[in-house]
């Protein structure tokens, strides 16, 4: 065999493989979410019943909320799992899928009170020291709707710890990641009072370079949304339980 004919016969080769290894980079779609958000499980469970009616796998790269934001706008993920409406707006890259694939409750804990005025106002009180969940944006837009005055607090379960030394008045904070803080300090849900300040609907996003699966995904939604499989799903997601982590974006696609 003459080198040129080695040559060619490689090429071809080369040729033949690269139709089989685009379709297996297309068939695996990566999506962010924040790191340790309870509520991400029902929103995975949503996700990957409906893409894989797609035939398509999805995974999933829990970071925290702003580097989340910003890898998916970036177009380093095909998306981001799950968010409120409104982001688009500040993420213009990304598009949202018109269907509420999940919902949680932004709530204030404050401790236990014999006289307590209107929750409202309490927590509006220009003296009051609050802390907040950093990275949720849905949190720093009722802040602005509602005149709070927030620091914002990287670690949730310091949070907790800061609002039961006193060091804080009250903590918002999303209800699940609430919830599983608590569960695993049990003796503080009887010290403190818990206040719903709002119900969020959340919903999935893709970047716009997979504006192809805009319309597919919508309507697999819409239709899991009739028969009432979503919120089957929401109902019966154990919320405490976190989305694997992958190493990376780029980690994961460098496999495929």
């Amino acid at each position: 065999m003459t080198r040129l004919t080695f040559l060619f016969r490689l090429f071809l080769s080369l040729l033949m493989l690269f139709p089989a290894s685009l379709q297996a980079a297309e068939g695996q779609l990566v999506f962010t979410c924040p790191a340790e958000s309870p509520e991400n499980n029902a929103s995975a469970l949503v996700l990957r019943e409906a893409y894989a009616q797609l035939d398509l796998a999805i995974q999933f790269n829990p970071l925290p909320p702003a580097r989340a934001f910003k890898l998916a706008n970036a177009g380093e993920a095909d998306g981001e799992m799950a968010r409120i409406a409104g982001i688009e707006r500040l993420y213009p890259n990304l598009v949202r899928v018109p269907v509420v694939i999940n919902r949680i409750n932004l709530v204030a804990y404050r401790m236990r009170m014999d006289e307590r005025e209107a929750a409202s106002q309490w927590l509006a009180g220009s003296h009051r020291r609050l802390g907040c969940q950093q990275g949720v944006v849905a949190i720093d837009m009722l802040s602005q709707q509602m005149g709070l005055a927030c620091e914002p607090i990287i670690h949730s379960d310091a949070a907790l710890e800061m609002l039961m030394m006193g060091r804080i008045d009250a903590l918002v904070i999303p209800e699940p990641l609430a919830m599983r803080i608590l569960a695993e300090n049990p003796d503080w849900q009887a010290q403190l009072e818990r206040i719903v300040l709002n119900q969020i609907d959340l919903y999935h996003y893709l970047h716009k370079s997979r504006q192809d699966l805009l319309e597919p995904i919508t309507s697999v939604l819409t239709e899991m949304q009739n028969q009432g499989r979503i919120e089957e799903l929401i109902a019966g997601a154990e919320q405490t339980t976190p989305v694997r982590t992958i190493p990376s974006v780029r980690a994961l696609r460098s496999t495929q």
